[in-house]
This record gives C-alpha cells, structure tokens and sequence, in this order.
C-alpha cells in the first residue's frame, strides 16, 4: 500500500508546479511600479497569527474549507499614475514569477489572494487578471473574470485556449503561405498556443496586483499549476 501512495505522489509531483512562499520569495518580484516583501504570517478564516504568535482580529468570515495565507509574499503599490480621462491607473504592477518550464500540458492555475490595503469600489478598469510572457516574446492575457472587493480568496485560470488573448511581438517568416512564429508556430493553418506553448517553452507568470485606481498592498500565496 505504501508504494502506490508513493507512486501517486510521485505523479501528482510530475504533472504540478507550485509556489508556497515557505522559505522566501522563491524568485519572485513585481514588474510595474510595485515592490515586494515576504511575510511569516498565518492568515485563516479564524484571523492572523504571527511565527511568535502575535493574533489580530481582521474580520474575516470563519468557514471550513477557506482559502488561507501562510508565508507569503505581499506586493505594494510604489506610485499612482493617474489617467486624466477615465481615473484609472495607467501603470499597473504585477506579481512575476521566475522563469517557469512546466514540462506538462496544464489544465487550471490556482492562487490565493488578499488585500491589506486599498479602495476597491475603485477598481481599474479591464486589466488582464493573468499574464504569461513567453521566451519567443508572444503574450498570453486571461482577463478579470468577476468583481473583487479584496477579501481573502482563490482565483481559478482555466487553460482554454479560447478564453485566452494571445499577442506576438517577434519575427515571422513565411513558409509557402503559412506565417510562423519564431518557435515554430503556424498561426495561419490552426496552430494551437496550448500544444506549442504552455509546457514546452519557458515563460514568466504575472498575476495582477494593481486592482485599485489608488494604492493598494495585497499578499500572494499558493501559486499553483495542475
């Protein structure tokens, strides 16, 4: 019985990337007007507790099953660069991962996140909630899908190709009519950025930290590829 659970782990293992945040910032950083810092908190539904048991109430809902924050990394808006027009931001900071090989095809990407500081009844209008910029400089964007009010919460990225905006900012070369990427990728004859993209070439991983059109700080945790 051992082995099996062995042999599951083993698989699980070879077909997930994650990000826990335990020991560090595991290379991450922010690209934008952002910087970050790593926290030895422990955020539940129960409130915050410190690594030397520091407790403060934050007024969270206490629910089995809840998302959680355990040493994370915490992004903080470095300056408001505000659009005249419309009041948005106009220089939005990201979270951005090291560069990433999966070496699998994934389904789903999973994060938790909180704010610890910000307006958000002033949320920036249409800005990608997920962005994977890739070596051969294409730019997959998934959008904000729903409101969020900064609450404790887990966000879910499918991996459909159709719910993804694909961009490419490279040389093309055109092979008897059909245009290529550099890479390998026929866009004009039904190339798939799934097959030739997602878990064969290496990427950056950028998850949106600038929600508000003010200043903002919110904490990263339990970044996950399956």
């Amino acid at each position: 019985m051992r082995w099996v659970l062995c042999l599951i782990t083993m698989i699980l293992s070879a077909t997930a990337k994650k990000y826990d945040f335990m020991l560090g910032t595991d290379g991450w950083t922010t690209v934008g007007h952002g910087t970050l810092e790593h926290r030895s908190w422990i955020i539940s539904g129960q409130g915050l507790k410190s690594d030397i048991g520091l407790k403060s109430d934050i007024g969270l809902k206490s629910e089995i099953g809840s998302p959680s924050l355990s040493h994370f990394i915490i992004g903080k808006e470095a300056r408001v660069n505000v659009d005249a027009r419309n009041r948005d931001d106009k220089d939005l900071w990201y979270f951005q991962s090291p560069p990433i090989t999966l070496g699998f095809r994934p389904t789903l990407l999973t994060f938790n996140m909180m704010s610890f500081s910000g307006d958000f009844r002033r949320s920036n209008r249409s800005p990608a909630l997920v962005r994977l910029r890739f070596e051969d400089r294409s730019l997959a964007e998934f959008p904000v899908y729903q409101e969020y009010d900064g609450s404790l919460k887990t966000f879910y990225v499918p991996f459909v190709e159709k719910l993804w905006t694909i961009s490419y900012d490279a040389p093309t070369i055109s092979y008897s009519g059909r245009t290529s990427i550099a890479g390998g990728c026929f866009v004009a004859r039904g190339c798939s950025i799934a097959d030739n993209h997602w878990y064969n070439q290496q990427f950056r991983l950028e998850i949106l930290g600038d929600w508000t059109q003010g200043w903002e700080i919110l904490g990263l945790d339990n970044v996950e590829f399956i």
